[in-house]
């Protein structure tokens, strides 16, 4: 009974500690990506970065509350074992706003909205090699 609640621990510790490994890769290509092409944005304050993960193929969806008379910039990135993970961007009425599907582990949609509005970010973990890929979300704003 001992042995097993060790190895369970053992197992637990392993898989926070890969996560955060993951996390802080994650955040360096944040930072390479924003450097590259989003130099004139700012990390938006009102938003914290999100990790998770997905299988290949698989999509999930992320509620942003977005600002008028802003312009707004979200990034993902994912880990060494993702070839490729697209975004789209959506309005309150389902309308797609903006869409990244090109061959790349950095896609990056964008919106300026006249009205403030909640908006839905579609992520779709297009390829990945070892599964599940994790990846992150930023958003930036001007």
């Amino acid at each position: 009974m001992k042995v097993t609640r060790l190895l369970a621990i053992g197992v637990l510790f392993l898989t926070m500690n890969s996560a955060l490994g993951q996390n802080k890769f994650l955040d360096q290509q944040i930072k390479y990506v924003w450097n590259e092409y989003l130099s004139e944005y700012e990390l938006s304050d009102e938003y914290d970065i999100t990790y998770d993960s997905l299988n290949d193929s698989a999509t999930d969806s992320y509620s942003v509350e977005l600002d008028s008379f802003s312009t707004y910039q979200i990034v993902a990135v994912c880990d060494e074992d993702c070839g490729d993970i697209d975004l789209f961007l959506y309005d309150e009425r389902g309308n797609l706003v903006d869409d990244d599907e090109t061959t790349d582990d950095y896609p990056i949609v964008g919106v300026s909205p006249k009205i403030s509005q909640e908006y839905t970010l579609k992520v779709k973990m297009y390829k990945c090699d070892i599964e599940p890929c994790r990846f992150a979300i930023a958003v930036f704003d001007k």
